[in-house]
């Protein structure tokens, strides 16, 4: 036991009731946090101070207590990636702590921080005395080496990924069980071939093994590619079968409504797995048949308890600042410098006439207009296409005499009557396939479903009113091309982005417009707060001498100030 770390009595709550929300240390009664806490030690960071240095070995363990830590990692030479971006009641330091293994990053304190710092030696004991908080370090350590490995494309640069768990070992071993067995069998056959009257067997041993493997590998790759994934932002469920569907769904945080636990049967709990089901405004999502599911609601709740907590510690944190400043108490803040001349833009390579004409993405000022993938557009000309192509083989042959059903002229009379009477049919589904739109402006989603001479319908969805965006591509040829449908949750309307280009980027897009119009609209929001307590306090200044001057003189004994 170390020597006991001097601390007040006011200090040693505020640590106690911080570590008491932190879910890794959940479940531990107040005398264990004592003790855990006697093991940490204060220790200050100014703002840029770097709290230890990639590649570096590690000997330290840290909790925010206040503050912001930013962890970044050298890509190239000069390339630096924000890893993570740490805030009151995160914790970090324990992966190089765990593996043993040098640090994988930097930590910089990007505020003026006080963090919580444990010794490499205390640390150790904590892991020892305490299963369940390795258990959930392991667990968690497991998760950030997952996603260093995986690199998410659309994780975005702000973005801070906490909780990352995937189905059970168990459910892979279970999945396989079946083509282990049936490999097993096929080398047992395989093996009987040896006698001449049983050749037969070698043939079919060798075609089960060959099942088994292909049958084994799949299954592998199945459950490798499902992931769950908590960030400071959202929770996301990305889903890949190979050559047949993926998809990626998720769901702000702050749209969430509940999370609960099924532990499922005797077997599952026995075994250490569960599901974890989200209920959102925009339906729900279900981490099935996760490890120590328990641990993981447990995160979940404590995620989504500080996004709500951060926001009201802003709005009071803001509102005193503007008071302070509009009596005088605060320096004003600095006009910010003006924005650096825009360098000059780089003319666009000039597109084709193809490219025009076919293209499925357009950017026009801040609206994007996304349109169907062009094979739909195949799928839809085929019959005549495929009269054309079938008329050009038959006048190809008949030029080299291997058919002389009809003269050269007409094939020629053939073809261009195909042509002629085809083209409306070609002109009409192109303009059905061009007029098929869907747009993201500033404001909002819009769906344009428009026939050739007929009405167009328009359906609108406010950005703010999206709840959940989720994706998927199904079957192989839309995995080969790359296309899918984007469905869009935002309340009261739901719509569909059918058959478009790339869907992972086309749903990151809407995310991205959907975050920045909330976050723009929630800016315009409090400037029109700001406003309203600047004249507020306007007014209270004008009248606090009038007020004060009229105390004293009910009260002539009374010292100068402000009574109640």
């Amino acid at each position: 036991m170390p020597d006991e770390i001097e601390r007040t009595d006011a200090e040693k709550q505020k640590i106690l009731a911080l570590l008491k929300r932190v879910h890794l240390f959940k479940g531990l009664d107040s005398a264990a946090m004592e003790k855990i806490i006697a093991r940490l030690i204060t220790r200050p960071a100014r703002s840029d101070e770097r709290i230890f240095a990639e590649r570096e070995f590690a000997e330290n363990f840290f909790i925010i207590l206040e503050g912001h830590v930013q962890i970044t990692r050298l890509v190239n030479k000069d390339e630096i990636d924000v890893v993570a971006n740490m805030r009151q009641g995160d914790f970090f330091g324990e992966a190089a702590l765990i593996n043993r293994a040098l640090r994988t990053g930097e930590a910089r304190a990007k505020l003026p921080t006080t963090l919580l710092e444990m010794s490499l030696k205390d640390f150790q004991w904590m892991l020892q005395t305490f299963p369940t908080v390795r258990r959930d370090l392991q667990r968690i350590v497991s998760g950030y080496d997952l996603a260093r490995r995986k690199r998410f494309k659309w994780l975005r640069e702000d973005e801070t990924i906490h909780v990352l768990a995937r189905r059970d070992t168990v459910i892979l071993l279970l999945h396989i069980a079946a083509p282990i067995l049936v490999g097993l069998i096929s080398l047992w056959l395989f093996s009987l071939s040896i006698r001449p009257e049983w050749s037969l067997l070698r043939y079919i041993g060798g075609a089960g093994a060959a099942v088994s493997f292909v049958w084994g590998l799949w299954s592998y790759i199945d459950w490798e590619n499902d992931y769950y994934v908590v960030t400071d932002k959202r929770v996301v469920y990305v889903e890949k079968i190979i050559l047949l569907h993926d998809s990626i769904q998720e769901a702000p945080l702050e749209t969430i409504q509940t999370v609960r636990l099924s532990s499922g049967n005797a077997i599952q709990r026995f075994l250490g797995y569960g599901d974890v089901q989200v209920d959102t405004y925009g339906g729900k999502i279900i981490m099935k048949q996760v490890r120590d599911p328990g641990s993981i609601e447990t995160a979940l709740n404590e995620y989504w308890d500080r996004t709500k907590t951060t926001v009201r510690q802003m709005d009071s944190d803001r509102i005193k600042k503007e008071v302070r400043q509009r009596l005088g108490l605060d320096a004003p803040p600095k006009p910010s410098a003006p924005p650096p001349p825009a360098a000059a833009a780089k003319p666009e390579r000039a597109k084709s006439l193809l490219e025009n004409f076919l293209e499925v993405r357009v950017v026009e000022g801040d609206v994007i207009t996304y349109r169907k993938h062009w094979f739909i557009l195949l799928v839809k000309i085929w019959p005549v296409g495929l009269a054309i192509l079938a008329n050009l083989i038959l006048i190809v042959v008949h030029l080299f005499g291997v058919f002389s059903f009809l003269t050269t002229p007409e094939l020629l009379i053939s073809l261009v009557a195909i042509i002629v009477l085809g083209s409306p049919y070609y002109v009409y589904q192109y303009f059905d396939w061009r007029d098929d739109q869907y747009q993201i402006t500033s404001r909002e989603i819009i769906d344009y479903d428009k026939k050739p001479l007929l009405a167009a319908r328009k359906r609108v969805a406010p950005l703010d009113h999206i709840l959940s965006i989720s994706h998927d591509r199904k079957g192989i040829l839309s995995l080969f091309l790359n296309f899918g449908t984007v469905n869009i949750n935002a309340g009261n309307e739901s719509l569909t982005f059918d058959d478009v280009y790339n869907p992972a980027a086309v749903q990151s897009e809407i995310s991205e417009a959907s975050f920045r119009y909330k976050n723009n609209k929630k800016a315009a929001e409090e400037k029109s707060q700001r406003d309203h307590i600047e004249k507020l306090v306007d007014v209270y200044a004008e009248y606090l001498p009038e007020y004060i001057d009229k105390k004293q003189r009910e009260n002539p004994d009374q010292k100068p100030g402000i009574s109640p």
